[in-house]
């Protein structure tokens, strides 16, 4: 029997995590597990999860479900302080996990990151969330964060710096060019936007380790500024692998080496051109 496993959400058609996890199996010698990606938005969810027949185990779960997958089984306690999750694993009921937080402390780790006091945040939907939880490990208590609507903001990240004890300032995205040069330990942006290369430098001067957490347009213009300035560059190549990480085990009850799955993901980014 074929074990099913997939990535969805919406777009999904950009993700490298087919790739991931199929040479994950690979690496594991799992010849009898199938990863695809598939297209599901919110409104669709419900009728994709109950599609799902006894040979699907796992899910990984991406933008803009992460909220909604809440309603759709018994999730731990970490995915509800986020109200993100991640990672579904078929069951009675289903299981809800968020890898992100992990993922994110080990791709800072990784690149030499385990403590810091100040942060930068790019965004306030889940991924932001997310990245609080991180922080807060890495012992940050205050972040400014900068975001399109305050209000939206607010709502999101307000009650999880509470639980985090994280106190955060929220800066209008009109600001982003007048970021003070070295306010911050780290800069985190959760956003999906192409920085033009002037911005990218400005930023880049903000903190000595920066962290993009997208892949799709990978090295981005943030990736390429911070390196060019001798700062520490993270990236959502490295966020894909170490959040995947834990999703694998969860599925298989296995845990691959990251150090051939980033390699095979870069080489797959590079590959599209």
């Amino acid at each position: 029997m074929t074990h099913h496993c997939a990535v969805i959400g919406s777009p999904i058609a950009h993700s490298l995590s087919p790739a991931l996890h199929r040479a994950a199996y690979q690496q594991l010698g799992l010849s009898d597990w199938s990863y695809d990606a598939v297209d599901v938005t919110p409104e669709a969810l419900p009728a994709f999860l109950d599609s799902c027949d006894s040979t699907w185990v796992g899910l990984s779960v991406t933008a803009p479900l992460k909220s909604a997958l809440l309603s759709h089984g018994l999730a731990e306690q970490r995915a509800l302080d986020l109200d993100a999750a991640n990672t579904l694993i078929f069951g009675h009921p289903n299981r809800l996990y968020n890898t992100d937080v992990t993922g994110m402390r080990l791709a800072l780790a990784h690149h030499g990151l385990e403590k810091a006091r100040t942060a930068v945040l790019l965004g306030a939907g889940a991924t932001a969330r997310s990245s609080f939880a991180a922080l807060e490990a890495l012992g940050v208590h205050s972040v400014l964060v900068v975001a399109r609507d305050a209000q939206r903001a607010h709502r999101s990240l307000d009650p999880v710096a509470a639980k985090m004890g994280i106190e955060f300032e929220l800066t209008a995205w009109e600001n982003l060019d007048a970021l003070p040069e070295a306010s911050a330990d780290v800069l985190i942006s959760t956003v999906p936007t192409v920085f033009t290369p002037q911005q990218a430098v400005q930023l880049a001067g903000v903190a000595p380790v920066l962290f993009d957490i997208v892949y799709h347009d990978y090295p981005t213009n943030l990736n390429r500024a911070a390196t060019g300035s001798g700062a520490t560059s993270v990236d959502g190549v490295d966020l894909l692998v170490c959040q995947a990480i834990d999703q694998v085990f969860l599925m298989t009850g296995r845990r691959p080496d990251a150090v051939p799955l980033l390699e095979i993901c870069r080489e797959a980014v590079a590959a599209r051109g």
